[in-house]
């Protein structure tokens, strides 16, 4: 069964899915035919699409911006039974912000930063947690931005780790527009201890070798073990490859 969401412009698109329970499904969308469209955030209940308005002040741009731009698309969705609907932007100051559903408003959590500009660069939930990689500046040039990974328990923010090691992957050549910085995924790029991975998964585990192009990483269900998938020689010539970390 497909269903689009009614009453937007001929060039529209859905970039991001998630689902917390039920029937219902959430997703953020561009609206717009031009280099920088403004972002959409609908909801499916089972038999209908409808827009939502998020939060009070909170717009959904991603990349550094002068603050009295208009918001770029992009923005960030994530959701788990356990921990809801979550989405992540920033305020009207330039500083990062993630927000989670409540019936039919929302609660507002400030991301902390160091420095008096930052920007959400990847986002993703895990269990009640929700784990943030922000980029922390000093200017809304981003200028000697810093990538800082944080994690949000419920009630309180952790700041794991500042030490950022990117992959090695050139993701322009390997032409793969995925999710590469989600997920467990997004603590590898980080120097982080095994106790605080384990956190995420719920059992220890290592970060897979840098020489496969990964895209993916899903845990198994009640079993300490990871699947991945990706690309083997990113390029032209690439063929998709899964691998199995850990124990089934």
């Amino acid at each position: 069964m497909e269903r689009g969401p009614a009453g937007h412009p001929r060039s529209a698109a859905l970039y991001s899915l998630a689902a917390a329970s039920g029937p219902s499904v959430w997703a953020l969308a561009y609206t717009a035919a031009d280099d920088h469209p403004p972002t959409a955030l609908l909801s499916w209940d089972g038999s209908r699409w409808q827009q939502i308005a998020g939060p009070a002040g909170f717009v959904f741009a991603t990349q550094p911006r002068s603050t009295s731009a208009d918001p770029i698309g992009c923005g960030f969705l994530a959701a788990s039974p356990a921990a809801g609907v979550w989405i992540g932007g920033e305020t009207t100051a330039t500083t990062p912000v993630i927000a989670k559903r409540h019936g039919t408003g929302w609660t507002t959590i400030p991301v902390p930063i160091s420095t008096s500009h930052g920007w959400i660069d990847t986002m993703t939930v895990s269990g009640h947690d929700v784990w943030v990689q922000v980029d922390q500046a000093a200017d809304s040039a981003d200028t000697n931005g810093k990538p800082v990974l944080e994690r949000y328990d419920g009630s309180a923010w952790t700041v794991l780790s500042t030490s950022f090691a990117p992959v090695s992957t050139n993701w322009s050549i390997a032409e793969i527009n995925a999710g590469q910085n989600y997920g467990g995924y997004l603590l590898c790029q980080f120097k982080l201890t095994s106790a605080q991975r384990a956190a995420f998964y719920g059992f220890a585990w290592t970060c897979p070798p840098q020489s496969t192009a990964l895209t993916a990483l899903a845990a198994v269900p009640g079993k300490p073990a990871i699947w991945a998938a990706g690309a083997k020689n990113p390029g032209p010539s690439m063929r998709p490859r899964t691998a199995l970390f850990g124990h089934l």
